[in-house]
This record gives C-alpha cells, sequence and structure tokens, in this order.
C-alpha cells in the first residue's frame, strides 16, 4: 500500500467515527488524558485561556470525547463568552445520552439572548431527564434571561 492510500484509510477512519486522530497519529490515550489532566489544572488555577488551549488540542486529537468538549465550554464560559460555549456544550450534548450538556447549552444562549435556542433546548434537556436535580440550576438560569417558566 502507498502512501497515499494509508493516508486516505486513516482519514476515512477518523471521518466514520472508528478511530480518533490519535490513534491514527500513534499518540497514547494516556497523552490526551495527561493534556486534560492540565487543562483542568489550568483552569481550577484560572488561567482559562491557557486550558482553553490545552482543551483545543485535546477535542483535536480525540473530537469523539464529550469531557473534552465540556472543558472547552467550560473555558469559554468562563472567559465571558457564552455564545461559543453552548456551541461547544451542544455539540457534547450529541454525544452522550446526559442531558446536562444540552441544559448547560440552554443557559449559555440565554445569557447570549439565544432565546429561541435556550428555550428548546431547556425543553429538550426537562423532556431527557424531567427528574434531573443536576439540571434545575442551569434551567434557573434559561427561566431567568427568558422570563419564561417551565
Amino acid at each position: 500500500m502507498d502512501d497515499a492510500t494509508i493516508i486516505e484509510h486513516a482519514l476515512a477512519a477518523v471521518v466514520q467515527g472508528q478511530r480518533t486522530p490519535a490513534e491514527v497519529l500513534g499518540i497514547d490515550a494516556s497523552i490526551v488524558d495527561g493534556l486534560y489532566d492540565l487543562g483542568v489544572r489550568a483552569h481550577d488555577m484560572g488561567k482559562h485561556l491557557h486550558a482553553d488551549g490545552i482543551f483545543q488540542r485535546c477535542v483535536a486529537l480525540d473530537p469523539f470525547a464529550a469531557r473534552n468538549w465540556i472543558a472547552l465550554a467550560a473555558c469559554r464560559q468562563a472567559m465571558e463568552r457564552p455564545l461559543d460555549a453552548g456551541e461547544l456544550y451542544q455539540i457534547a450534548g450529541l454525544m452522550t445520552d446526559d442531558v446536562r450538556p444540552i441544559a448547560y447549552a440552554a443557559a449559555c444562549f440565554a445569557e447570549a439572548g439565544e432565546t429561541d435556542r435556550a428555550l428548546a433546548l431547556a425543553e429538550h434537556a426537562r423532556r431527557g431527564n424531567a427528574g434531573e436535580v443536576s439540571i434545575q440550576p442551569w434551567l434557573a438560569v434559561v427561566e431567568h434571561y427568558t422570563g419564561s417558566a417551565p
């Protein structure tokens, strides 16, 4: 097999969700985990821009892990970029059955003035797990910014 064919097969595996870019590049998962941990530490220290760069690398190396998208979204939220954060939380929500990223996205969109998106996602989160206590504060943010009630 020539180099071009190898590259085509590797890219196809990534596009089809069969392998992460890290796997294709031969990067051990522990390296991505280590980067993630560094990002969490930077974020916890208030170094959100630095953490953002680290989490961007985590997403690039493993775009199929919801935690990477959630961490990147949390950085954007901490940097007062709610629209960006909402988009990233929404992507994370597509990768998991957990409704929390959808509730986070709804709150961010409400804060950014994207009322229709916020209300639609809040409703989806409520339907997805109405008894989930951990989403209630996020849905309260939506209600605050939109003036809506459940």
